[in-house]
């Protein structure tokens, strides 16, 4: 019998749990430094990103031997998870039924842009 993928299955699942976990007690939080909904949305897909980007540097480190069930609760399970990507759907859904365009272009191009800046950033502090 292999193990291999309940162990996978467990780690992805643990990580889920905190990720959402997270995600909750930071929206939760944000609400009382009055940011709207959806950059409540967005600094927590970001953190995400940022989380994203260290892991996978971790990951590509040959000086660092990660097993791969801690890549995979980070990587797919918990930055997965944190990360909000049917509630930013969902905010552009309603945007585009109020036909609030201009919303939907600024919240676009800041998750993709900044999202991408956090990334990068996870990558460039692990190395540092």
């Amino acid at each position: 019998m292999n193990i291999s993928p309940l162990i996978h299955f467990s780690a992805i699942s643990t990580g889920s749990l905190l990720g959402a976990n997270l995600r909750y007690i930071l929206i939760t939080r944000f609400c009382s430094i009055k940011l709207s909904k959806s950059r409540r949305l967005l600094l927590v897909n970001l953190i995400a990103s940022v989380i994203l980007g260290a892991s996978l540097s971790l990951n590509n480190n040959s000086d660092l031997k990660i097993y791969r069930e801690f890549v995979i609760l980070f990587l797919f399970g918990f930055a997965g998870s944190l990360s909000t990507f049917s509630s930013f759907i969902n905010d552009l859904f309603k945007l585009s039924i109020k036909r609030k365009y201009k919303d939907i272009s600024i919240i676009i191009f800041s998750s993709v842009f900044l999202g991408l800046l956090a990334i990068s950033l996870g990558l460039l502090v692990v190395n540092f």
